[in-house]
């Protein structure tokens, strides 16, 4: 009888370490099992999450390029001057016209500004002040020669070496030095409206 109860014990022992050890090991697995997804779903999470980082990082950068090229470009104000400079490859003479901007270039690009002026170099474009410049095949048109003409004063412009009458003037050589009655008589040539109205000044 003793024995009968012995083995039974041991039997229910036995069933007990098994089950026991069924349970503990399903617990493993599972644990094991979650682990494994979790550290799954955070690799997936810091992948994506790199993805959107990069890709922001990407649009941030574009958006700073077109902000500092926009930032760059140089438009014209309402105040700039506009400075024109002509070289005369006859006389080899530059004449340089100061002028206000027109109003329709009022803060355009200087792209803007090259398909109104496209047959002058652009020398320099700030947005106070443009100057541009062009070589032309002809003289000046500043070229004088003062002649004595019936007794006074008269000039004539040289163009393209022929003389023009330009204007006749009241100022008699009666009373003049002799060496000055003789370069008028021969011809004295002047450069320059300004040079000119000097000398005529001069003798008035």
């Amino acid at each position: 009888m003793n024995k009968i109860i012995v083995f039974l014990v041991c039997i229910l022992v036995i069933l007990c370490a098994i089950i026991l050890g069924s349970i503990i090991y399903e617990k493993n697995i599972t644990g094991q099992i979650a682990e494994i997804n979790e550290t799954n779903e955070i690799q997936v999470s810091e992948k994506v999450t790199d993805e959107c980082v990069d890709e922001y990082m990407q649009m941030q950068t574009q958006e700073n390029a077109i902000d500092a090229n926009s930032s760059d470009e140089i438009k014209l104000s309402p105040n700039c001057s506009l400075i024109i400079k002509t070289h005369y490859l006859d006389c080899d003479h530059t004449s340089n016209q100061y002028t206000i901007l027109p109003e329709k270039l009022v803060n355009k690009t200087e792209e803007d500004f090259k398909k109104e002026y496209s047959d002058y170099n652009i020398e320099e474009f700030t947005a106070n002040e443009v100057i541009i410049s062009k070589n032309v095949d002809s003289e000046c048109g500043e070229h004088y020669i003062v002649r004595t003409v019936d007794g006074n004063l008269t000039v004539f412009r040289l163009v393209n070496g022929i003389e023009e009458l330009y204007e006749k003037t009241e100022i008699s050589t009666e009373y003049m030095t002799e060496t000055d009655k003789i370069q008028f008589e021969n011809g004295l040539k002047v450069y320059g409206k300004e040079n000119l109205s000097l000398l005529l000044e001069d003798f008035e």
